[in-house]
């Protein structure tokens, strides 16, 4: 699933991806929480960042259950890419974190680059992102991702959802579509009634997420 080493030519050529291990979990928190606290200075109400963030048992677990890749400059750990899973044609980017010295050299630009380059068959890519984070928007849409709608899952801020298509005839599934057993996909309707959000605990990716009901209907 993962390239032992990728390297890349011209002024990215220092720039690689590995598949990242328990090993490097530590220095993982360490730069996600050096990047994410940076966030104060571009709107974030205050220093902090997502869910397990600066703690390597988080990074450790999510490396067991999303593809987790460092990113390397000279061959050292400057950032990591976490990639989650839409269903067999959609992955979806967690998180991307550099480390704060290393901003506004083009390492992150060419880390999402790389890992794009390893799901060539890939049809769509979609992230979120918090609506006051105009750097991180602003770095996304110079990658082709356009903004499709709003999260408001999150009562403190909206987030913007991104998508970037590969494949123009990828479309999510319809509810008609949706049948008993089916996990793990990708769904588009009309929301028609939806519950307050509530705290859960995931019983995969064990740690705490908001969750809500919903009645759906296809768009007319």
């Amino acid at each position: 699933m993962y390239p032992p080493f990728c390297t890349v030519t011209d002024i990215s050529e220092r720039v690689s991806l590995i598949q990242a291990t328990e090993f490097d979990a530590e220095r993982l928190a360490e730069l996600s929480k050096l990047a994410f606290d940076t966030d104060v200075e571009v709107g974030a109400p205050g220093e902090g960042g997502p869910s397990g963030y600066d703690d390597h048992e988080w990074q450790t677990r999510a490396m067991k259950i999303m593809d987790y890749y460092c990113i390397l400059f000279d061959d050292s750990i400057v950032g990591g890419v976490i990639v989650g899973s839409g269903g067999e044609e959609h992955k979806i980017l967690e998180r991307i974190f550099i480390d704060p010295e290393h901003h506004n050299r083009g390492i992150g630009v060419r880390a999402m680059e790389l890992t794009m380059e390893q799901y060539p068959v890939l049809k769509v890519w979609t992230l979120g992102a918090p609506e006051w984070n105009e750097r991180i928007s602003h770095f996304f849409e110079k990658l082709g991702f356009i903004q499709v709608g709003w999260d408001n899952a999150n009562p403190k801020f909206r987030g913007r959802w991104y998508q970037k298509m590969r494949d123009p005839s990828y479309r999510p599934l319809k509810v008609e579509e949706l049948r008993d057993g089916m996990g793990n996909v990708t769904v588009e309707g009309e929301v028609l009634e939806k519950t307050q959000a509530r705290m859960v605990r995931s019983r995969r990716r064990y740690w705490r997420t908001q969750a809500s009901e919903t009645t759906r209907a296809d768009l007319s």
